[in-house]
C-alpha cells in the first residue's frame, strides 16, 4: 500500500538530512520521500519527513513556524558560525552581562534581515554556498528578511547562554547567534542546537529514526504516519462525491452546495498551523484524507490549486 503523510524523526547529531531521507527511503521501500526543512547535521531534533504526496506538502510545511533550543558560546568567532568550523577569534567575553543581553534581544524579535552563513544549502550561481565554502571562496550573500517571533533566555552560565527561539523559515539560528555576539562585542558561536517543534510537530511525537526504520522493515511503519490533512486544522473542507472527485482529479472547478461543507479537525495555532486564509480550503476524500487545495474563485466556485491524483480513497 502506498505511504502518504508526514513523519516527525528525531534526527540524531551527525547524520544530514539528506541522510536520514536516504535510509527512510530504504526501509519503507518508497520513491518519494522528502523533508520539511534542512536541519544541520551537529543539530539534533524534529525532522519532518514527507512520504509519498507528502512531498507535495513541503512547501506550506516550510512555512510553518520552528521552535529551536540554541546553546551559545561567548567569546569565539569561527567560519562556520558553530563549533564544527575553524577559529577566527578569541575574546574574553567576561564584560557581557546578563541584563545586556536582556536588553538587546527584543532587537533581535520581529522581523530583521540576516545574511546567511557561508556554510549553507543556499546557492550561488548555481553551486552550493558551503561548497565554495569548502574551496576557501566567500562570496558576498545579500541579507534576507526572516521573522523571529520570540526569543527567550533560558539559562545564562557565562560564557555559557541558552535561548528558546520561535521563528519563521530562512532563519538561521547560527547566524543569529554571531549577530548576538557582535551586538556584545566579544563575538559567539553555536555550541549545540535542538529543533524542538515544527509546525504541529513537537518534540514528545517525535520517534528516533532507528525505531522508524525498524518499523517499516517489520511492515508497521504506516501507523507512525501523520495524516496530510494534519497540517491545515479546523479549515473549511469540503467533502467530494464520486462526481467532485472525477473533475479534482482533471482540475475542474466545482460548485459544491452548502451541505457538503465540513471543517477539519482540530484548530489552527499561529504561527505554527495557520489560519484559513480567506478563499482557501480544502478537499477531502471518501476516506477524509486530503485530495486537493482549493482557491475560490471571483464566480464563486472552488478551482483545485495543489491536487493529490492517485490513492485519493485511501485516506492517506
Amino acid at each position: 500500500m502506498a505511504v502518504n503523510g508526514y513523519l516527525p524523526v528525531w534526527k540524531p547529531s551527525g547524520p544530514t538530512s539528506f541522510d536520514v531521507v536516504r535510509r527512510i527511503r530504504r526501509a519503507s521501500r518508497t520513491k518519494r520521500v522528502g523533508h520539511g526543512g534542512t536541519l544541520d547535521p551537529a543539530a539534533e531534533g524534529i525532522l519532518p519527513i514527507l512520504l509519498g504526496h507528502g512531498t507535495r506538502m513541503s512547501e506550506e510545511l516550510e512555512a510553518c513556524a520552528k521552535v529551536y533550543r540554541a546553546q551559545i558560546l561567548l567569546g569565539t568567532r569561527t567560519d562556520t558560525l558553530d563549533l564544527q568550523g575553524v577559529v577566527l577569534e578569541e575574546r574574553d567575553p567576561s564584560g557581557a552581562t546578563q541584563e545586556e543581553v536582556l536588553t538587546i534581544l527584543p532587537d533581535f524579535t520581529g522581523v530583521i534581515r540576516q545574511v546567511p552563513p557561508m556554510y549553507s544549502a543556499l546557492k550561488h550561481q548555481g553551486q552550493r554556498l558551503y561548497d565554495l565554502a569548502r574551496q576557501g571562496i566567500e562570496v558576498d550573500r545579500a541579507a534576507r528578511e526572516v521573522t523571529v517571533y520570540s526569543i527567550e533566555l533560558v539559562d545564562w552560565t557565562p560564557p555559557h547562554l541558552t535561548l528558546d527561539v520561535v521563528c519563521g523559515r530562512g532563519t538561521y539560528i547560527r547566524s543569529l547567534a554571531a549577530d548576538l555576539g557582535d551586538r556584545l562585542g566579544c563575538g559567539a558561536v553555536l555550541e549545540h542546537l535542538v529543533r524542538k517543534r515544527v509546525g504541529p510537530f513537537r518534540e514528545e511525537e517525535a520517534v528516533g529514526l532507528e525505531t522508524v526504520e525498524a518499523a517499516f522493515e517489520a511492515g508497521e511503519g504506516e501507523h507512525l504516519v501523520t495524516p496530510l490533512v494534519a497540517l491545515f486544522p479546523g479549515w473549511p473542507a469540503l467533502r467530494l462525491r464520486p462526481a467532485m472527485l472525477r473533475q479534482v482529479t482533471f482540475g475542474a472547478p466545482l460548485s459544491p452546495e452548502a451541505s457538503e461543507w465540513t471543517t477539519t479537525p482540530g484548530s489552527p495555532e499561529p504561527p505554527f498551523t495557520p489560519m484559513p486564509p480567506s478563499g482557501r480550503a480544502v478537499a477531502l476524500g471518501p476516506e477524509g484524507g486530503l485530495v486537493a487545495l482549493l482557491d475560490e474563485e471571483t464566480t464563486g466556485r472552488w478551482h483545485p490549486r495543489k491536487v493529490l491524483i492517485s490513492d485519493v480513497a485511501s485516506g492517506t
